[in-house]
């Protein structure tokens, strides 16, 4: 039997006695209030006690700590009032957390004329929620912040982030809770991080837990304000923005040596995937994925794999290399693999126009000039020697050019 089952069968008065006798107060000296203060340390005991069998929690004989010596005392019209803040752990299964008392004595007969407690924040402001509740929900928590973690483990893999240090840390006074149906759930807002290069965000998350299978049948978080999680620290962010430059220039620079050409401010490089940030002396070095547009003019992009070095002394990167990846094999993801050559083609009417060129192979349409849509072997077509419209078709074409 469990000292909390012996103290709902035996009463609470014989064993709170017994425990009252066997646990004297921490740092307790000569003192006239000695006696109430015990009286109190009894109550507040009970109060605690019953509150959480009440909510089901199975509490320990004594679920709230108490150290009398440290209590604030009040006295006036035959009474002493004591206040003070103890530790609160109705449950093994969650941590503490504090409260805050008020135990009033009748001076005369000793007897408690009452006794609250209250759950307070770490700067010892009031929490609307009752302990008890606070407690309970923790429990649920406890349960649905394992599914809450894989939930941003799994966005920080697909982000091409590290999972080291990825979290998510619920507030529990933010919870609200609701039942659906058979299924409780849990609301709230709490903190977030993709992993250790990443700051922490806010955010707010949801829980559905089964009691009869005592099982998380959904878990969701979203971060405030934001699309997704991703806040980098300002250094990283610095060394990833001059990444992302360096690499855009590298783009330029390899496209153009085989034979493209296009104002190099118009190529857009987004570094969508990042994987670990590695830190060695000044230098972060990242590599991930992303993916770049060589012009306006073309609606899809090419995939490509990255390394950078940046040195944070110099404020420069001191090495940028791309790969185009298997993915880019496209028909506008050739762009970064091979010469390519453009031409406008134009036909009007049923009128059939054939433009000249040197074709290697993998024409597209980049650019639709007509409102008759421009389909392959509909109303154009290529040969090595150049490009053929019919029926209205008119479109800037890009080509492997020989």
């Amino acid at each position: 039997m469990t000292l909390s089952s012996a103290l709902a069968r035996a009463g609470w008065g014989v064993l709170a006695g017994a425990l009252l006798l066997a646990s004297p107060l921490a740092g307790q000296g000569p003192d006239d209030d000695y006696d109430l203060v015990l009286e109190c340390r009894g109550a507040l005991w009970r109060a605690t006690f019953d509150d959480a069998t009440a909510a089901g929690l199975d509490p320990g004989a004594a679920p709230v700590s108490f150290d009398g010596s440290g209590a604030r005392r009040t006295r006036g019209d035959g009474v002493v009032t004591f206040r003070g803040s103890e530790e609160y752990q109705p449950s093994h299964r969650t941590r503490a957390i504090p409260v805050r008392y008020e135990c009033v004595v009748d001076t005369a007969t000793r007897k408690v004329l009452s006794i609250t407690y209250e759950a307070v924040d770490a700067s010892g402001a009031p929490i609307a929620k009752r302990p008890v509740d606070l407690v309970r929900d923790a429990l649920l928590l406890g349960a649905c912040r394992e599914s809450l973690e894989d939930e941003v483990r799994d966005d920080a893999r697909a982000g091409g982030a590290s999972t080291d240090g990825n979290d998510l840390e619920p507030d529990p006074a933010s919870v609200a809770r609701t039942e659906k149906g058979k299924l409780v759930e849990l609301t709230g807002r709490g903190r977030a991080r993709l992993s250790k290069d990443y700051e922490w965000e806010a955010v707010t998350f949801g829980c559905r837990w089964d009691p009869r299978k005592e099982e998380v049948t959904k878990a969701w978080y979203a971060p405030v304000g934001a699309r997704k999680l991703g806040l980098l620290t300002p250094e990283k962010r610095e060394a990833l923005d001059a990444c992302r430059r360096a690499i855009r220039d590298a783009v330029w620079d390899d496209s153009a040596a085989r034979g493209y050409r296009w104002p190099r401010d118009q190529v857009v490089v987004e570094l969508s995937r990042r994987g670990d940030f590695a830190a060695s002396g000044d230098r972060v070095e990242v590599k991930g994925e992303g993916w770049f547009k060589s012009d306006a003019r073309h609606s899809q992009s090419t995939p490509i794999a990255f390394r950078c070095a940046f040195d944070a002394n110099l404020q420069a990167v001191v090495d940028a290399s791309f790969e185009a990846l298997d993915a880019s094999r496209t028909p506008t993801g050739e762009i970064a693999s091979g010469k390519t050559g453009t031409l406008v083609c134009e036909s009007f009417g049923k009128v059939q126009k054939v433009c000249p060129a040197s074709i290697r192979g993998n024409v597209r349409v980049i650019r639709q000039l007509s409102s008759v849509a421009c389909k392959a072997y509909e109303n154009w077509i290529y040969s090595l020697s150049g490009i053929t419209v019919w029926g209205g078709c008119r479109a800037e074409f890009e080509f492997d050019a020989r």
